[in-house]
Order: structure tokens, then C-alpha cells, then sequence
């Protein structure tokens, strides 16, 4: 979280280029909404199960981090893409998520504004904390299940959007990471929704999927999609630098983890 504002920041000042960033977890983590209360997770099943919580700067729900590869897209808000809504740059990235997920051999689609907001409509209100079992337009399905999430952040002229590409799915530890499912009734049956309404590319192809290569697709998607050439390369000292300050003193910080 720190790394990803750290390049908001350094784009915003010109010091960076519009930059994609792939990167993954070596332990589970939940992440929650930049205003999302606490209250929503059962913190002591959290502590006892070894899961890290963190807040991230963008807006949404719970978000279980297991198993997952995450992208941070952050672009200077006068780009094509960036311009506009946000849900323009949704459908934007939704083009070039489409485009990774047909390298990999998977077939998907992107929710329609219309059936997002119907979606919504008719969602259990109880499981709303679970940020991956409700829709948001342009997010990516295959066969009815969300595969790809996406949250996004407007700042200082500049738009970073961030979501996860689910590897695989554990709806049991969801559930029982959620506060509001707090009877082993309720956890079974949160477990059910979850497993109806969220997918994971082990699902979709039947078999393990290597992160590398869906980072790599996933570069592939955006240059193609986007008609785009990225050039690799490394964080700049100034960004490290800022991204150590922002996990010391602010994303490891309980003052903001546990602000809300």
C-alpha cells in the first residue's frame, strides 16, 4: 500500500511515468476500504488464523489478499484512459484485463453498467463488508463469477486504480473473517454466496495457474489493448524512500489501520 502511493505521489510531481506495477503477497492479508470501519472483521479470528490487516487509500470493502496477483495502475488524469469517470477508466481497463484473460485461455466478460446496478439491487445487504461478492461495473466475470476486482483513487491530478486477479478463492475464510457473519449458520451461508458469485482462474481452467505468467499476460493485455509499449523498470530512490516513510508512519500504523 505504502509502494502504491509512494508512485501516485511521484507521478503527480512529474517525477515518474505513468507506471503499472504487478506484484503479489507471501503471507495473507485483508485489506479494508479507505473508510471502511474495522468493525466489519472479526479481528480476533484475524490475529489467530496470522492474517494482516492493512487500509488501503482507495474506497470499497473487505478484500481477502490469498492467493491473488495485484496490479496498481497509476496514470496522470488528462490520459485517454484516465479521463472522464471513472467508470471510463473501468471500461478502459476492462478492455485490457479482457485481453489478458483470452492470452490465458479463459473466457470472461465485462459487467455492464445496467446489470452491476441491478446486481446491487438485489445483493444481500448482510455481506456487503465482502468487497468481491458484489459487482462494480466493467469488472471482469467468467460464467456468472467475478475474477478480477477493482478499487480507485483520484488525487493531485492524478488516478490510481488497483485491483486484485484471483488465482484461486478460499469462500471459507472469507467468511470467517467477516464480523457479520457471526454464527457458524451464517458462516456456512456467507460461504455459499461467496462461492456462487466469486471465481478464481484455478476455477476457470482447472488447474494451478504460475502468477508469472499471468503478469506477464497481463503486460501483454495493456500493450495490446491499449496499443501501448511498457518499458520494465524499478522503483526510483526517491519513491523507496517514500514508500518506507508511508509504511512506518502511516500503513503500519494502528492510528490509521484501525482509524474508522
Amino acid at each position: 500500500m505504502a509502494v502504491d502511493e509512494a508512485i501516485l505521489t511521484a507521478v503527480a510531481a512529474g517525477q515518474a511515468p505513468p507506471t503499472l506495477r504487478v506484484y503479489g503477497w507471501q503471507e495473507n492479508w485483508l485489506s479494508l476500504g479507505s473508510a471502511e470501519p474495522a468493525a466489519d472483521l472479526n479481528l480476533q479470528l484475524c490475529r489467530r488464523a496470522g492474517i494482516g490487516i492493512v487500509r488501503r487509500a482507495s474506497g470499497g470493502t473487505a478484500v481477502l489478499h490469498y492467493r491473488q496477483l495485484a496490479y496498481t495502475l497509476v496514470l496522470p488524469d488528462h490520459f485517454p484512459q484516465a479521463a472522464g469517470s471513472i467508470y471510463n477508466t473501468y471500461a478502459q481497463v476492462s478492455r485490457a484485463l479482457l485481453q489478458t484473460m483470452a492470452s490465458l485461455g479463459v473466457s470472461g466478460y465485462a459487467v455492464a453498467p445496467a446489470e452491476a446496478a441491478e446486481d446491487r439491487r438485489h445483493a444481500d445487504k448482510r455481506w456487503q463488508a465482502a468487497c468481491l461478492g458484489s459487482l462494480i461495473a466493467y469488472e471482469i466475470l467468467h460464467e456468472g463469477r467475478k475474477i478480477v476486482g477493482n478499487a480507485q483513487v483520484r488525487r493531485r491530478g492524478v488516478v490510481m486504480q488497483h485491483g486484485v486477479v484471483l488465482l484461486d478463492f478460499d469462500a471459507g475464510l472469507m467468511a470467517r473473517v467477516l464480523a457479520a457473519a457471526s454464527s457458524e449458520t451464517e458462516r456456512k451461508e456467507l460461504q455459499g454466496y461467496l462461492k456462487a458469485r466469486v471465481g478464481s482462474l484455478r476455477q476457470a481452467t482447472g488447474t494451478e495457474v504460475d502468477p508469472l505468467a499471468v503478469a506477464t499476460a497481463m503486460r501483454l493485455g495493456f500493450e495490446r489493448a491499449w496499443e501501448v509499449d511498457f518499458q520494465s523498470g524499478e522503483l526510483t530512490s526517491e519513491e523507496t524512500a517514500l514508500a518506507d516513510g508511508l509504511a512506518a508512519t502511516k500503513y503500519a500504523a494502528p492510528s490509521w489501520t484501525f482509524r474508522r
